[in-house]
């Protein structure tokens, strides 16, 4: 880490120029050096073509609106969950009962099935958000600070 350090400290500036690429350059770039990372670490085609669905699955959220950072955190933290999840139960011999065993557990489950089957009836009994408004509105936002930009620019030119 302290290598890093040292080598990256007087390259900063070439660092922060990169920023300065046009994206049309910059971002197939991106792409072709995550494919080679994805293939480096086995040799197998299979991450590649998982990089390149997570890419795609990014891609649409975003268009979509959807945030990006529960889908980042979901997949850097699923193989820790997975890991402390596989121990208990092989230790019980696959008996999901080891989950319950404490009454702080219950407690925690009961308030995890209790805010699941809420967000459940707020989102089917018309209580909760309206998500499709909400996209819509901030479409309408994001046009109108376009329209508000561009007109911005118009009367700058023109004067």
């Amino acid at each position: 880490m302290f290598i890093l350090l040292v080598l990256n400290l007087p390259l900063v500036g070439l660092w922060a120029r990169i920023a300065l690429i046009p994206f049309p350059i910059l971002g197939p770039m991106i792409i072709l050096f995550s494919v080679i990372g994805a293939y480096s670490v086995r040799f197998l085609m299979f991450d590649v073509w998982v990089a390149l669905i997570f890419g795609v699955l990014g891609y649409l959220m975003r268009k979509l609106g959807f945030p990006l950072a529960p889908m980042v955190l979901a997949t850097v933290l699923a193989q820790m969950l997975e890991t402390s999840l596989k121990q208990p139960l092989v230790l019980s011999d696959g008996s999901p009962l080891i989950f319950f065993t404490r009454p702080i557990v219950a407690v925690f489950m009961l308030l995890a099935v209790v805010m699941i089957a809420w967000g459940l009836w707020l989102q089917f009994s018309g209580w909760g958000p309206n998500w499709r408004l909400m996209i819509a509105i901030k479409k309408v936002r994001e046009d109108h600070k376009l329209k508000l930009n561009l007109s911005l620019l118009i009367s700058l030119v023109s004067n």
